[in-house]
């Protein structure tokens, strides 16, 4: 019970301001399908104080592919995007993947691929904003780094989208 503090499983806090944070957490869907694992990560907006979480609400994003995972989540400086990983199994593999979404009056629009950022049949996860709010800063097994998981950057540009990673 989130208000009572004996909240579980809630991971990757992302700062919002005062004491409001994004968090990952997983949750039993409402509908649930055969053959798909009934408990997804989704993103929650959480008020966070010495007592623990106080309150807990559903991010409201539009058109989220429900077989996917939300997991570690970052806000642009200015408020106006949401970068996002969101991950599934495809063929017996987990696919890990950035996404980003535009803020639009009191609801995120539906997760768009940051296409400089994935790389098909490689992960890409863990988005975090520098404090200028410049780059994106990324964990990826991608080519092109010194091996496994490596920290890679991207320039933000002014629509949300990102530049080229740099390892």
């Amino acid at each position: 019970d989130a208000a009572n503090g004996k909240e579980r499983g809630v991971y990757a806090p992302a700062y919002i301001g005062g004491n409001q944070f994004i968090i990952s957490s997983t949750q039993p869907d409402s509908v649930q399908t055969q053959g798909i694992n009934p408990n997804h990560s989704r993103l929650f907006y959480a008020t966070i104080t010495n007592a623990g979480i106080t309150e807990m609400s559903a991010l409201p994003i539009s058109a989220s592919d429900p077989a996917m995972n939300q997991g570690a989540a970052a806000i642009s400086t200015d408020g106006k995007y949401l970068y996002i990983s969101q991950w599934k199994k495809e063929k017996g593999k987990t696919v890990s993947s950035i996404y980003y979404s535009t803020k639009e009056e009191n609801e995120w629009t539906a997760p768009k691929l940051l296409a400089s950022v994935n790389q098909k049949e490689f992960n890409s996860k863990q988005p975090f904003i520098s404090a200028d709010g410049k780059y994106l800063y990324f964990a990826s097994d991608r080519p092109g780094g010194a091996g496994g998981f490596d920290i890679w950057y991207a320039p933000i540009k002014s629509d949300g989208s990102t530049g080229e990673p740099i390892n």
